[in-house]
């Protein structure tokens, strides 16, 4: 069933905790990252294969046909660094590299770009993770599949809080905000850290 929703909320994390918790976060992303490249580089070689031999038309249909069959597999999202559009053909790029892919340094802030909507920020300063997913179909729930994602709310699960830490996600639905009554179709908290 459709069920338009969205989430977003920024958790204190306590002084002593912070350091650990980015690095292994961040780590958690890296790696991701590494098995994504070692994935990227998989697919090139698939479609070097698929169009190897083949001129003109037929290397044309060759490539179309690849990426059909891609888009439809679990790796479509590594498509875009595998095969560029051009003049309305799609054109194998060249193999993937390291640098294509966002490795990060474990001691600074940054935002991590789930591929489900769903962005993670995390900030040296205020010792803050911001958790945010952007109104879509379904979006919070895949956004809560996503592993970066799962790995995030076990860490936050591990945290001794202490006074000064801690904050809410809030979040909404399609069915809640048609809600009539009076006070009715508010957001609501759907997750509480500290």
């Amino acid at each position: 069933m459709s069920c338009y929703n969205w989430e977003h909320g920024e958790i204190t994390i306590p002084t002593k905790a912070w350091a650990k918790f980015r690095t292994a976060l961040i780590k958690a992303w890296n790696e991701r990252e590494v098995e994504q490249l070692a994935i990227a580089k998989r697919l090139h070689a698939k479609g070097k294969e698929a169009i190897q031999g083949k001129r003109g038309r037929a290397r044309d249909l060759a490539m179309r046909d690849f990426v059909w069959d891609q888009q439809a597999g679990r790796n479509h999202h590594l498509l875009g660094h595998v095969v560029r559009l051009e003049n309305g053909k799609h054109v194998l790029k060249n193999a993937p590299k390291k640098k294509d892919f966002k490795i990060l340094p474990t001691s600074q802030s940054c935002t991590l770009h789930l591929d489900c909507d769903a962005t993670i920020t995390l900030n040296n300063t205020n010792r803050t993770v911001t958790w945010s997913v952007a109104e879509n179909n379904r979006a919070v729930e895949h956004a809560h599949e996503h592993e970066i994602a799962k790995t995030l709310f076990r860490l936050l699960g591990r945290i001794a809080w202490t006074r000064g830490s801690g904050g809410e996600i809030v979040g909404n639905d399609e069915y809640n905000q048609d809600c009539s009554h009076a006070g009715g179709g508010g957001n609501y908290v759907t997750r509480r850290f500290g």
